[in-house]
């Protein structure tokens, strides 16, 4: 199992215009909340480092993805569908869409509609967004082009579908 640090995981989902103290900041904020699982301890003291799967990856620029469209990334554990499905584990289905090197990667996107009739709706859309498929009376809905978001990850980041699991690693080797 490959695990990363947070300067990993930040060195991958940093913007151009952005400071690294920045990313990393963000990214152990929102391990503190549980927002990104952490590998071991969330706490491991001082002069040891947290690490965190591969998976963090995706959830960090899902998360990134959501403070771009404006919206506060710790709402996010409040977007559950009634099958108990999160925003990021969508966000990680669809990486297996655009990331998985034997598919050709349909246009895919993550739809949040809220608050209509239950708290938010979330699922994943291919091909073109069908809004017939939003709930009628939600006051808002959030698109996120996930084929856009993962376009970077492509050839180093993996991720499949596996007998209802999935499954991310890292392709490239590091020095």
């Amino acid at each position: 199992m490959q695990d990363f640090s947070v300067r990993d995981i930040a060195d991958r989902i940093r913007r151009p215009h952005e400071e690294m103290g920045t990313v990393v900041d963000r990214i152990r904020g929102w391990s503190d909340v549980g927002l990104i699982e952490v590998l071991g301890s969330k706490f491991p003291g001082t002069g040891s480092r947290r690490s965190y799967g591969p998976e963090a990856i995706i959830d960090a620029i899902i998360l990134t993805a959501l403070t771009d469209a404006g919206l506060a990334a710790v709402r996010v554990g409040h977007f559950v569908t009634d099958a108990g499905q999160t925003v990021l584990s969508f966000g990680r289905l669809g990486a297996c869409e655009v990331l998985d090197p034997k598919k050709k990667g349909r246009p895919t996107f993550l739809v949040i509609c809220g608050p209509a009739p239950s708290p938010s709706t979330v699922f994943i859309s291919y091909g073109e967004t069908r809004l017939n498929q939003l709930p009628p009376g939600a006051p808002w809905t959030i698109i996120l082009n996930l084929t856009e978001y993962f376009r970077p990850l492509r050839g180093i980041v993996n991720a499949v579908l596996e007998r209802g699991t999935v499954k991310i690693w890292l392709t490239e080797k590091e020095d």
